[in-house]
């Protein structure tokens, strides 16, 4: 059985940042066999200092945002926000220790984030994903965004069809 993390999403300041009440405990792996990992508070000035070392050695700085929001539990807008706000504290999910472990096995090649995460957000899900199941794309988003869209059209005209009908005149 999968290790489930504890939730600190509802306990926020009134910045919508978490609090510092949501480290309070540890949170284990969503990842079998990973152990118990802990959250981490840290200044916003000290998470952009950490996130540009990493970034020096090697990266891309879309793959470790979407790193920091899946595994981290930080919103890129919030990540974004910390360059106007460096003294903001920031709680992650997972400490800076896990977090560059996981960015390390990416960087040497055991697999795409989404497999060392093990989930990957599609629309308005997060899915659990590992090797044999096809990581979800933004394509596929597309794709049956278009479809929703076609289906709504379709759906359109149908109803005006049927409601100029019963407004014909009957001849009798």
């Amino acid at each position: 059985r999968t290790p489930v993390a504890r939730d600190h999403a509802q306990r926020v300041d009134a910045f919508g940042s978490p609090s510092a009440a949501a480290i309070e405990h540890p949170v284990e792996a969503d990842q079998p066999g990973s152990g118990v990992l802990r959250a981490e508070m840290v200044s916003g000035e000290a998470l952009l200092s950490w996130r540009r070392r990493l970034l020096q050695a090697a990266g891309k700085p879309a793959e470790l945002d979407w790193l920091l929001e899946v595994a981290g539990g930080v919103p890129w807008r919030e990540l974004q926000s910390l360059w106007l706000q460096p003294q903001r504290q920031v709680v992650l999910q997972r400490d800076r220790k896990a977090l560059e472990e996981l960015w390390d096995s990416y960087l040497h090649g055991k697999g795409p984030l989404q497999y060392l995460v093990g989930r990957s957000p599609w629309r308005d899900l997060v899915l659990d994903v590992g090797p044999g199941v096809l990581i979800p794309r933004q394509e596929t988003e597309m794709l049956v965004e278009l479809v929703f869209q076609a289906q709504d059209r379709k759906s359109t005209r149908l109803n005006s069809s049927h409601s100029s009908v019963s407004r014909m005149p009957s001849s009798a």
